[in-house]
């Protein structure tokens, strides 16, 4: 099987959601990845989405679509996320969200002109050599069918996470990943924290993201560690380990994997009320609105000072990574799409 997916600059490798997926095959399944190239890159932020950015995904996106069709010689092609390139075999289609969803949540564009986009897409997705879409949400789900693709063609199958450990250490520790960090609300949250430190000692609050330790300095606020950029190993080998608390303030988001992996390590995720993070987290997090600056203070505040709402809720979010993503029985759901496409 080809499994076509952009490449993150950021990691220097695929996009995390497909490198799960590469990492974790259905029994019986070989995958199969295109060489790197220019036009196979993640765009590297979302949030601040400038005219030159969008030509260049445009463009990218032709070019994809003006070259040979891909797939010759497999038996089926798993496409990623948006991607205009034409393939010749029988594929499924994989993304966290609808295009209506993509196009509403991350951009501010003239509802005409975002109906003419999504009714593109969905022409495509709705060719008979499409044979399934495959989602990770409800709540994308409901916006595959919305937008007009048929629901009997839509399958929920989140991705696949192992449970990681935890190691002891001495401060409650709050992590935030902002790589996008207007989306993120990156700014929401050194607001919450700034007020929670007026009541609590020993919490540090952990941020990733462009230009992170430039705003961290600037802010002046004690218990603030900032990484412009991680590896991988580091942020899931070293600082989910000691994670207690991971927040998503985000203001637009369809999926957190950030999130699921630090649940993973048992962090508790306070998450705002925004695309399918309320029905990530279920019952094992605090769900606050956006732009929220005293509910996420009050809830970073509740499990920071204590700490045995903080190991309920622990607990809690481990058996949601266990119940709903164990790679084994993801696979087999997953192969069971692959076997109706390949049957037609």
């Amino acid at each position: 099987m080809l499994l076509l997916a952009e490449y993150d600059r950021r990691v220097g490798g695929l996009r995390r959601g497909p490198s799960l997926r590469l990492a974790n095959p259905p029994p019986g399944v070989r995958y199969f990845t295109l060489p790197r190239t220019s036009i196979y890159e993640a765009p590297l932020n979302y949030s601040e989405v400038t005219p030159s950015n969008i030509i260049r995904s445009a463009v990218a996106q032709l070019t994809r679509a003006l070259r040979p069709p891909v797939g010759e010689g497999f038996d089926l092609v798993h496409d990623f996320f948006m991607d205009l390139t034409r393939i010749s075999s029988p594929w499924v289609h994989e993304n966290d969200e609808s295009p209506g969803q993509y196009l509403s949540e991350y951009f501010n564009m003239p509802a005409a002109v975002r109906s003419a986009i999504v009714g593109t897409i969905i022409d495509r997705l709705n060719d008979d050599n499409c044979r399934a879409v495959i989602t990770w949400s409800k709540w994308a789900y409901e916006g595959f069918v919305r937008d007009g693709v048929p629901a009997s063609k839509v399958y929920v199958v989140p991705p696949p996470m192992m449970l990681g450990e935890r190691r002891p250490h001495s401060t409650v520790n709050v992590l935030l990943v902002a790589r996008d960090p207007l989306r993120k609300g990156l700014d929401v949250a050194l607001k919450a924290f700034a007020r929670t430190l007026k009541y609590l000692k020993d919490v540090v609050l952990i941020v990733i993201g462009p230009d992170a330790t430039r705003i961290a300095k600037a802010s002046g606020l004690r218990g603030l560690v900032a990484f412009n950029r991680v590896d991988d190993f580091t942020l899931h080998n070293v600082i989910m380990p000691e994670t207690d608390i991971v927040l998503a303030p985000s203001r637009a988001e369809a999926y957190n994997l950030t999130v699921l992996e630090a649940m993973a390590h048992g962090a508790v995720p306070i998450v705002t009320d925004v695309g399918a993070l309320p029905e990530l987290v279920g019952d094992a997090g605090i769900v606050v609105e956006r732009d929220d600056v005293l509910s996420l203070s009050d809830s970073l505040e509740r499990l920071a000072s204590d700490e045995g709402l903080r190991s309920k809720l622990s607990a809690a979010a481990r058996e949601v990574v266990r119940r709903d993503h164990d790679p084994e029985v993801v696979g087999e759901r997953l192969l069971k799409v692959y076997m109706s496409a390949l049957e037609g």
